[in-house]
């Protein structure tokens, strides 16, 4: 399956190669392999690379059935088969294919997926959570300080506008604009960071046995952006709150 979920052809000539193990082998499509089949008479042949494809759990090089028989000269042959089941008979079917001699081992997808799912994913998960809930703590402590400072550099000024008349409303306004201005500035700044810091990641992470795809959706995106904005709405809420206490009396003593 492509990363589509939709079938490969495989051609009826040539190999498809996993695209890790092209990287390994530095080829690519329309490069002839020197393939040693190791059983039987020992030969050598010459193999052109017909494709490749993307594969995330080890690596791998595909042929057409009949020209894997041709290459190996043992006729018509298999090595393993892939079966669609009803589950309710599962249990029956593997007691009965566990009877044959002739079969090596049986695999079910569904319990890999669930094996995966309850001990790398759930890592992964955890690990996610906790990382997530770092970036949202030390966004609340980035736009908290920054709305904090810009209001110690200000307060003279803005208690000054309420002496003149202006409401408490309106001084809110001037702070809490600024900094919704720049918080809507720095979201895109902060997404296209993101996207490169996680391709960064990703491609740290490959190895010969797993490889992960980078998939941003935008339901990340939208996760980001809500983490920041409810940062800024508490930093907001709390600078309100501040702006009430302004010394107005000492502005007026004070001679300019």
């Amino acid at each position: 399956l492509n990363q589509d979920l939709q079938p490969i052809r495989i051609p009826p000539e040539g190999l498809v190669l996993t695209k890790n193990l092209a990287e390994n082998l530095g080829v690519g499509p329309g490069d002839v392999l020197r393939v040693e089949v190791k059983e039987g008479r020992r030969y050598e042949r010459n193999i052109i690379v017909a494709g490749i494809t993307e594969q995330y759990l080890g690596q791998g090089a595909y042929m057409s059935l009949a020209a894997a028989n041709e290459l190996a000269g043992e006729g018509h042959a298999v090595s393993g088969a892939l079966l669609m089941i009803d589950h309710g008979f599962e249990d029956e079917l593997t007691s009965k294919l566990q009877e044959k001699p002739q079969i090596a081992s049986i695999v079910s997808q569904d319990r890999t997926i669930e094996a995966f799912k309850s001990s790398s994913a759930e890592i992964i998960l955890t690990f996610t959570f906790i990382l997530s809930l770092f970036a949202g703590t030390m966004a609340l402590g980035v736009v908290y300080n920054s709305i904090r400072i810009s209001l110690s550099e200000r307060d003279r000024e803005l208690a000054s506008l309420r002496v003149l008349g202006f409401t408490h409303g309106e001084i809110s306004y001037i702070l809490l604009g600024e900094m919704a201005i720049l918080v809507l500035l720095a979201i895109p700044l902060g997404f296209g960071m993101g996207i490169i810091l996680g391709k960064l990641s990703i491609e740290a992470l490959q190895t010969d046995l797993y490889r992960f795809p980078f998939i941003m959706s935008s339901g990340t995106l939208a996760l980001a952006a809500t983490v920041i904005l409810t940062a800024a709405l508490i930093s907001a809420f709390l600078m309100y709150r501040k702006l009430k206490k302004l010394d107005l009396i000492g502005v007026l003593k004070t001679r300019e």
